[in-house]
Parts: structure tokens; C-alpha cells; sequence
């Protein structure tokens, strides 16, 4: 029977971004919160290129 794997927490919570990328991990993490309390929508590459008249 093989170990059980170690749990890692969530990426946004594990991941420390370098300094001179900090204002933009700032704007992610905003973004990631605006996502999950329904205040911005995200497209899926299908509904994009319906949208656009892409879809073949």
C-alpha cells in the first residue's frame, strides 16, 4: 500500500509571488474574488467563438 500523499493548501493561498509582481498577484487575487461572489462572469473558449461567429 503506497503513503498517502501530503495535502497542500490552495494555490492563492500557498503561492508568495515575487516582489516586483505584487501589484498584479493583487489584481488576480481581487479578480478571483469578484468570480467567486458572482460579480464577474468568466467565457469559455466555446462561448467566445459562438459569440464572435468562430464556431464552425
Amino acid at each position: 500500500m503506497a503513503p498517502e500523499q501530503p495535502r497542500h493548501p490552495p494555490p492563492e493561498v500557498s503561492v508568495e509571488p515575487p516582489s516586483e509582481d505584487l501589484d498584479d498577484w493583487h489584481l488576480a487575487v481581487a479578480a478571483m474574488e469578484r468570480i467567486r461572489n458572482g460579480e464577474e462572469r468568466v467565457f469559455s473558449l466555446d462561448e467566445v467563438e459562438r459569440d464572435l461567429g468562430l464556431s464552425g
